[in-house]
């Protein structure tokens, strides 16, 4: 089986894993998903990044984010029959099987609009507490950030489900609204939005006056 194929479908194992669908959201989901690869084959990023671009002969690596964009969004296989055409003639089948995986996993299009908030996890909530319709009460991802960023500035060490916690507890959030999930049913809203935060944090997306406000001596 071809080493490209499989890092390459790795990488896309990890993006649909966290089920971005804004196309700034699946960048950052493919430079996360290209570190892990990366860190599982050994080699050097760039080898990993720049082989989802030429393996597949797109033009550049935001060729290859819109796609995978319209693969998740709207189950369009354009993607994978991309990937099927550069399967290797060594182990053409093997590659195939591999990328099969990816193609009976491909959620199916939806029928109505995309929905705004996405998974960086699986975690299924139980049926019963999955609403129709996602509060709009619960604070969006960009309204958690500042919050995370005075939580990372403590000095006692959390884990980010006690962030989660802390955060609910700060807005003020209902049992219903702590416990209201995806339209998918597979994760609670407030912790898809925490970890959403959480990764827009790490890439350095914060707005500068979000770093001020947790480095200022007085902050409360």
């Amino acid at each position: 089986m071809s080493k490209h194929i499989r890092q390459i479908v790795g990488v896309l194992t990890a993006i649909r894993d966290a089920q971005p669908t804004t196309p700034e959201q699946v960048r950052v989901a493919r430079i996360d998903a290209v570190g892990r690869v990366t860190r599982e084959w050994g080699v050097d990023w760039n080898t990993v990044n720049d082989g989802c671009q030429r393996r597949l002969g797109l033009s550049s690596i935001s060729d290859f984010d819109r796609l995978v964009e319209k693969w998740l969004n709207a189950g369009d296989t354009a993607l994978i029959s991309l990937l099927e055409q550069h399967a290797g003639p060594v182990d053409r089948q093997g590659d195939l099987r591999e990328i099969a995986r990816l193609r009976g996993e491909v959620p199916q299009a939806a029928t109505t609009a995309p929905p705004p908030d996405t998974l960086p996890t699986s975690t299924r909530a139980p049926a019963r507490h999955r609403p129709s319709i996602v509060d709009t009460h619960i604070p969006d991802y960009q309204t958690l950030m500042l919050p995370l960023l005075r939580l990372a500035g403590d000095r006692r060490e959390q884990r980010i489900a006690e962030a989660i916690d802390v955060l609910a507890d700060e807005f003020r959030l209902t049992p219903q609204q702590r416990a209201a999930v995806l339209p998918s049913g597979r994760q609670p809203v407030i912790d898809n939005r925490a970890h959403w935060a959480r990764t827009y944090l790490r890439h350095g997306r914060a707005p500068i006056h979000y770093r001020e406000a947790v480095s200022s001596p007085d902050r409360g």
